[in-house]
């Protein structure tokens, strides 16, 4: 689970759109994989002023350093993560396959899922819970594998699951969709919501 130069893109583009970071918390703590030059050519492309501990050079066979700096780059006055055990520093230690404690309900601006649900073997009960720590007015945000890797996590989400989850109906006002293609020179893609389109 980490933040690579895709899913930066998105978060920044997040940022652009004027959603709020303010309390923020990672399902599983998130890594920062973009190297200094990546991180200031991105900043740079944006006009934002990276954060100096994003431009520390990692030494080879060291780990990546985590995300924090990144989303309070993007606003987050408190950064915290959610993970099934401290090994890596979570302060909130939760297992997301079970029910979450109604204490952690709508306590969040932003719920940032990185690459942690499609390793959930309950997947609704997770999603559940990610949606429930999500406070009036948040928004909750994912970055997910679709590339049919067998073996890579228990799921591949298809758009529906989040069109439907993210719905009005649950408390949702908006969802939105994109796909992301691997190799150079990527693109983003809108997905439509079938509902919509009436057909997939």
């Amino acid at each position: 689970m980490a933040i690579d130069s895709e899913t930066a893109r998105l978060l920044i583009a997040c940022k652009q759109a004027g959603i709020p970071f303010g309390r923020t918390i990672m399902l599983g703590r998130q890594n920062y994989l973009l190297r200094p030059a990546e991180t200031r050519a991105l900043f740079k492309s944006h006009r934002m002023e990276p954060d100096p501990r994003l431009l520390k050079s990692i030494p080879p066979g060291s780990n990546p350093p985590f995300a924090e700096p990144f989303f309070e780059c993007l606003g987050a006055t408190a950064c915290q993560a959610m993970d099934v055990s401290p090994y890596e520093g979570a302060e909130i230690i939760h297992d997301m396959n079970e029910r979450l404690s109604p204490d952690w309900f709508e306590k969040f601006d932003l719920v940032f899922d990185g690459g942690t649900l499609e390793h959930v073997f309950q997947f609704p009960q997770a999603l559940h819970n990610a949606m429930q720590l999500v406070k009036v007015g948040g928004w909750f945000a994912s970055f997910t594998p679709a590339n049919n890797w067998f073996g890579h996590g228990f799921y591949q989400f298809s758009p529906e699951v989040y069109f439907r989850a993210l719905s009005r109906q649950n408390g949702f006002s908006k969802c939105a969709v994109f796909m992301v293609p691997e190799g150079l020179k990527l693109s983003w893609y809108q997905v439509k919501d079938p509902d919509e389109l009436k057909t997939r």
